[in-house]
């Protein structure tokens, strides 16, 4: 079976003056194809983790398309167009694939789409129809319902500082492969109350964040739960789905889903 991978990865200040065009994107990082397995094989980063996990369970890793900016700020219409077009393009030359795994932000904003990482995720979809997505986030995301909503599994990192990207990467093929095996048909839930925590406070190995990552480990432990992401949020961003959450994957149980993401909220 064939995995395609792709990575779209942007954290939007909005609040800045500047605006990030095409260009910056292109003069940080724009991989495609094998350029792209030769920069991450050994990165301690999901896309890396993606690569190796694919090939740990058996499937053959397709690398289609990886491009990232620092963060700065919001993203122009124009580069987001061309963003897109380089996505369709790397999926349309890819040929037959069996599932993706997708490396997003989850805080990336343009001029056109406030809900960056929604809607390129929704566009995606929409084109390569209903085979397996497992999609990874920085959990300082603004996670929105039309980023899992495009996707049949989210999962983020658990670290911040991130240390845990590359472990994710791995979590999300073998996750995968379990989906393409029959094993597990994922199902998740986002809940986001109305909470925003300073971005001094989101250490995850101290308070607050630590009780709260303490409370999802034992909820990574019931039955039936696949995954759980304690989503910390990106402050510097005017956007309508501002702040914290939890998304909770779990096996062919939506209700399940719902019920532990609420009970985490």
């Amino acid at each position: 079976m064939r995995i395609g991978i792709l990575g779209l990865i942007h954290e939007s200040n909005t609040f800045f003056e500047g605006k990030t065009s095409y260009e910056d994107f292109k003069n940080h990082q724009m991989l495609w194809g094998e350029g792209i397995r030769a920069a991450y094989a050994k990165a301690f980063h999901e896309v890396g983790g993606f690569l190796v996990g694919l090939e740990k369970v058996g499937l053959e890793s397709v690398p289609l398309y990886v491009t990232a900016q620092k963060p700065s700020g919001i993203i122009t219409t124009e580069a987001l167009e061309k963003l897109w077009g380089d996505i369709e393009t790397a999926l349309e030359r890819a040929g037959h694939l069996d599932g993706l795994l997708v490396a997003a932000h989850g805080a990336a904003v343009s001029e056109s789409q406030r809900d960056m990482d929604g809607w390129w995720l929704s566009k995606v979809r929409e084109k390569v129809g209903n085979i397996p997505i497992v999609c990874t986030l920085d959990p300082h995301a603004n996670a929105s319902r039309k980023m899992i909503e495009a996707v049949d599994a989210t999962i983020a990192y658990r670290t911040n500082p991130h240390i845990d990207q590359r472990e994710r990467g791995l979590e999300a093929a073998h996750l995968l492969a379990r989906m393409l095996r029959g094993d597990v048909k994922p199902t998740q839930a986002i809940t986001t109350p109305p909470v925003v925590i300073n971005i001094e406070r989101q250490l995850t190995s101290a308070s607050p964040c630590l009780e709260v990552q303490e409370l999802v480990e034992k909820f990574r432990s019931l039955p039936k739960v696949l995954s759980v992401s304690f989503i910390l949020g990106f402050p510097y961003a005017d956007v309508t789905e501002l702040g914290s959450g939890f998304i909770v994957v779990t096996d062919n149980d939506p209700a399940l889903a719902k019920q532990y993401a609420d009970e985490l909220a």
